[in-house]
């Protein structure tokens, strides 16, 4: 951020608002912002890596030297793996209409080309 910016709240992965208004009576967005940190992310924000739909976060390790990767899940009321963690206390909701976020480790130990793909893009990033 800018000199003079200081952060409002901390993005910690989960349920994010929509950057603009949804008119009720059309169901169309409209040209107002949702609120000001939206307006600030539209005019002032940096661009991230986002692929298929997947966001994810680098955690720094306690143990050892070097950073572990992981990828937000939505459990869709299903359990929640093991190896998952929380997210971190942040501005946006962990929880929202029955979907449950939480973080899980980005591996190659994944089934199919295309979810192969998109874990060694994001481990490339």
């Amino acid at each position: 951020m800018g000199d003079d910016r200081q952060p409002r709240s901390l993005f910690n992965g989960g349920k994010m608002q929509h950057i603009f208004e949804l008119d009720e009576d059309t169901g169309q967005y409209s040209d107002r912002f949702s609120c000001d940190d939206a307006q600030d992310a539209f005019y002032n924000g940096v661009v991230f890596y986002k692929f298929d739909g997947s966001n994810g976060m680098l955690i720094k390790s306690k143990d050892a030297e070097g950073y572990s990767a992981f990828q937000r899940l939505d459990t869709r009321g299903r359990p929640v793996p093991e190896n998952c963690i929380s997210l971190p206390a942040g501005q946006n909701a962990n929880a929202y209409e029955g979907h449950s976020y939480y973080y899980e480790p980005i591996t190659m130990e994944v089934q199919g080309k295309k979810a192969k793909k998109r874990n060694q893009l994001m481990l490339d990033v």
